[in-house]
């Protein structure tokens, strides 16, 4: 793209250029929602009352068993209405390219900064939803018995299987749970799971005979049991959560890791081996408390101690910037890292369980922003997203999560 279609101090693209970045933003944005594309979007009028907005959720009316008399009038039902509060808050994002990073690509630079924006703001509010639709209080697991700290990816029933799907869709069901218009319910699994699914020669049997040829939703791979199951890698893992390995990792971090780090330092390498995987835990998450910034890092080398602790080399299961596919998030000394199995949340729900409020401002995927150049010689140009939304669960029987473990993690 010549250098003239690049804000030259003006503040804005050319609107030929910004009308092909809004194209490739939506399209980015769109195509790679997993947990939003499930919910029940409501647009939400700006109002002078504050930021959260209302909606109206009509319970179900009692069934009338007996026969009408002639000559008795019915008697009505009360319609009762709870309200959904639903706060809206604002998120965004951005890049910042230069006039010299244009100048000098062979490649649309605008149009990589339009679909990398669009992916982000995707990914970011998806997190946002996914946090909502995955916590709530009715909560299973794969066996009878089990708790979330018990789950073992060595343990062949704590794995998914046909049987916990199948009681959750038959539940849902039975609560009167609202379904999708072909009568079905969707599931949100992390593709570790999925994998684990697929190892099972029964399962893959009964996915191919109740597989179906329409795909509903992105990222759907299968339909089974009344459940379609779609899987992203952006669904929840609760590090560290479930049961400690047979060689129990025990130690901290003994320096700060930065972004993108492939190498980290822990004070002690007791029972550490190439091939596994390491959680570190920021933040411990019991019942419905969640964190974003707990990670898992996979071990490929084993360093000789010093000064500064051990080092230990890797990469991040999901990894961050640069090639070397190091930590996603920075991670601060002292905090603890194990190789307990880690828990896998599978989101069942339905069109209503989850209500996605929007600002008439922004719309329900945000929009794209070009800021204006500031610096003296505008060499200097941020395009980025901004969205106003909010997520709230409509009724506890209406979000459903299956806690199970994997072999890989």
């Amino acid at each position: 793209m010549p250098a003239s279609a690049y804000n030259q101090g003006s503040g804005t693209l050319a609107p030929e250029v910004r009308a092909q970045y809004d194209k490739e933003y939506l399209i980015a944005s769109q195509a790679n929602l997993a947990y939003d594309q499930l919910t029940d979007a409501r647009d939400a009028p700006d109002a002078p009352n504050g930021v959260s907005r209302e909606f109206p959720l009509i319970d179900s009316l009692q069934p009338q068993f007996g026969v009408l008399d002639e000559m008795t009038d019915v008697t009505p039902q009360v319609m009762r209405a709870n309200a959904i509060s639903v706060t809206l808050g604002e998120h965004g994002g951005a890049v910042q390219l230069t006039r010299f990073v244009i100048g000098v690509s062979y490649s649309d630079v605008l149009e990589q900064a339009a679909y990398a924006n669009g992916y982000n703001m995707a990914e970011s509010i998806d997190i946002f939803a996914r946090d909502t639709m995955g916590q709530g209080g009715r909560q299973y697991f794969p066996v009878a018995g089990a708790t979330r700290a018990t789950l073992s990816g060595a343990t062949a029933t704590h794995k998914l299987a046909p049987g916990p799907l199948e009681l959750v869709s038959m539940l849902a069901r039975q609560r009167g749970m609202p379904l999708f218009p072909d009568n079905t319910l969707a599931a949100v699994c992390h593709p570790f799971v999925i994998y684990d699914l697929l190892q099972d020669t029964a399962s893959i049997r009964a996915l191919s005979i109740q597989q179906h040829a329409e795909i509903m939703f992105n990222a759907e791979i299968a339909y089974w049991g009344g459940i379609r199951l779609v899987s992203t890698r952006n669904a929840k893992i609760l590090w560290g959560a479930g049961a400690a390995n047979a060689s129990a990792v025990a130690t901290t971090l003994a320096a700060n890791s930065l972004v993108g780090d492939s190498n980290i330092k822990v004070t002690a390498i007791t029972n550490i081996a190439v091939g596994q995987t390491l959680t570190l835990v920021d933040v411990t998450e019991p019942g419905n408390t969640w964190t974003n910034t707990n990670e898992g890092f996979v071990v490929t080398a084993v360093g000789t101690a010093g000064a500064g602790g051990t080092g230990i080399t890797g990469y991040a299961v999901d990894p961050g910037p640069g090639d070397a596919g190091g930590l996603r998030f920075a991670h601060t000394s002292g905090i603890a890292i194990t190789n307990n199995y880690s828990v896998f949340p599978v989101s069942v729900v339905g069109p209503r369980s989850v209500v996605k409020a929007w600002s008439t401002l922004t719309g329900p995927y945000g929009e794209s922003v070009v800021a204006p150049s500031v610096d003296t010689l505008g060499r200097f140009q941020a395009i980025g997203w901004y969205a106003i939304l909010g997520y709230a669960r409509t009724r506890t029987d209406w979000v459903n999560r299956i806690e199970v473990a994997s072999s890989q993690a």
